[in-house]
């Protein structure tokens, strides 16, 4: 909005209006600059992937989105994609775009998503030989099967810490197991001193994104090695600019 004190009064009305509402009190704090939560509420997300499920895929198409094929090329540059016998976890796989990319070098292909709707346009691509409906923290944090490659593409845009769901997929990971990701990339001339300093800031879109430094720092401390491979490139379109973005990948060992 560029006028902070607009932004305050226009929630503060609709919250009024909306007082059950998901998305006005995450939204408030993104447009209006406050200390943002460490991730994106649960229930927002579930209910906006549930919305906009049936047109999720030509809505990417449309501002093209290359977020799986990013995942595909970073995994073919670390010559993951000439092993045919993985384990791999699809996290937020969404309606399973990345799960087409994944399943000729899958021998047993997880996806997970928390939007039930999602899951469904997924199902039917018929790539995934295990599909679970669950927040990603919660996953990784009870799941018993090791994998030999996690991926997130463009699903830790809703993450500001990534410590908890970093930590929890590194020991999820076989010992020369692999995480591929990307996140938004942050540029310091628009955040605020507090925002470089964490290394991530939530946005007026409901999006996080991260500054490299936060990516290299958190990645060690949570039981990565440094990344193997961090790539800049274009993630997107929005309202006719390019978005940049990180592709990153790391090893436990």
């Amino acid at each position: 909005f560029g006028r902070p004190d607009l932004a305050r009064s226009y929630f503060s009305r609709a919250e009024k209006r909306f007082p059950d509402s998901l998305h006005l009190p995450y939204l408030k704090r993104a447009v209006t600059d406050a200390d943002p939560p460490d991730r994106a509420p649960l229930d927002h997300l579930q209910e906006l992937f549930d919305l906009t499920a049936n047109n999720y895929d030509a809505h990417l198409k449309s501002i093209g989105n290359a977020g799986p094929r990013q995942i595909a090329d970073a995994i073919d540059d670390l010559e993951l994609s000439d092993l045919q016998d993985q384990v791999i976890l699809d996290a937020g796989c969404g309606t399973g775009l990345c799960g087409e990319l994944l399943r000729p070098q899958s021998r047993f292909l997880v996806g997970v998503d928390i939007s039930r709707k999602m899951l469904e346009q997924a199902r039917e691509r018929g790539c995934y030989d295990s599909i679970v409906c669950s927040g990603i923290v919660d996953f990784t944090g009870r799941a018993e099967m090791k994998y030999d490659l996690v991926v997130l593409s463009d699903v830790f845009v809703y993450f500001g810490a990534l410590d908890e769901v970093l930590e929890n997929i590194s020991l999820r990971l076989n010992e020369s197991g692999h995480i591929v990701f990307s996140v938004e990339t942050l540029n310091p001339s628009g955040a605020s001193k507090l925002g470089v300093e964490r290394g991530y800031k939530l946005a007026a879109n409901g999006r996080y994104s991260h500054t490299p430094e936060y990516i290299d720092r958190i990645l060690r401390v949570s039981g990565f090695k440094r990344p193997r491979l961090l790539k800049h490139d274009i993630l997107r379109q929005e309202f006719g600019n390019p978005v940049e973005c990180m592709v990153v990948a790391a090893g436990v060992m």
